[in-house]
């Protein structure tokens, strides 16, 4: 039996869900000092794995930029600064223009691949496939997709315990679900949840993904018990096991969706006291991927 909801407090819990949603995936704008502190001069006297580490962060902070304009100028700026100095990057970069921008996306992809080909690196041409199939993912574009799945797979022989072969594994669970074959999707991450239990390893954000998505297809199901199982036994995970940088990322993320369950089940103090805990975790932490 539900209880009787007062209107004003579900409307400001509602209010506080969305804006901590837009807080952790970066649609409120905050301070962007790291991008807009790299200069030309700054990475010319980086080299190696300190210029590649560089670019990535840059990247992530970019990611974070509203106004497309400045974030696309940026991130041509780091493709030509890294286009001549660092093959490893650049093939980085061309990924990050390819995903990110309307331009040319196709002709990036191919010269990031050709890049990776040229100068033996397997693992650069895995990562360009596997960016493929998540463009054409998010495009709904489903057969593209599976041609670099495919690809990917070929080039991936090391069987179902290697990462390289659940990222294709994983691949395929987000094309069922996005297409909303949801029965086959949760066979897929519970199979790959299920390796991770087996190995005893709750320290790699793999795991917590798949519980995540578990409960997700949950709420698509409507089976709100379920949902709030599987986001119950991640968070659980992640505050006793989950070490890594990307710790109270992964913690608020959980206690969203908790709340997001909540609301659905028309607990209302419930949503609104995993809220709160969010919104004490660190401003910063929340947005370490």
């Amino acid at each position: 039996m539900f209880e009787l909801v007062n209107f004003d407090n579900f409307i400001q819990i509602m209010t506080r869900f969305w804006i901590f949603i837009a807080m952790v995936f970066g649609l409120i704008g905050y301070d962007l000092g790291f991008a807009q502190s790299i200069h030309k001069n700054q990475l010319e006297d980086l080299q190696g794995m300190e210029f590649r580490e560089t670019i990535r962060r840059s990247f992530d902070s970019i990611s974070l930029i509203q106004n497309y304009k400045e974030k696309e100028k940026r991130a041509k700026e780091i493709l030509e600064q890294s286009k001549d100095k660092d093959v490893e990057a650049y093939i980085g970069a061309l990924i990050f223009n390819a995903e990110n921008f309307i331009y040319n996306s196709n002709a990036l992809f191919s010269k990031a691949y050709s890049l990776a080909e040229e100068h033996d690196l397997l693992d650069a041409m895995c990562l360009v496939e596997y960016s493929r199939a998540q463009y054409f993912i998010e495009r709904k574009q489903y057969d593209s997709a599976m041609i670099y799945i495919l690809h990917y797979q070929e080039m991936s022989p090391e069987g179902f315990e290697g990462e390289g072969y659940r990222n294709i594994l994983n691949l395929l669970g987000d094309i069922y679900y996005h297409a909303g074959l949801y029965f086959q999707a949760e066979e897929v991450y519970r199979k790959m949840y299920e390796a991770y239990v087996l190995e005893d390893n709750w320290n790699f954000y793999r795991s917590y993904v798949m519980m995540n998505n578990l409960g997700q297809i949950a709420i698509k199901k409507q089976e709100f018990d379920a949902a709030q199982l599987w986001f119950e036994k991640s968070l659980n995970k992640a505050e006793k096991f989950l070490k890594t940088s990307y710790r109270n990322n992964t913690i608020a993320f959980t206690k969203i969706k908790l709340a997001e369950v909540a609301i659905l089940k028309n607990h209302l103090p419930l949503a609104e006291k995993y809220l709160s805990e969010v919104e004490d975790i660190p401003e910063m932490e929340k947005f370490l991927d």
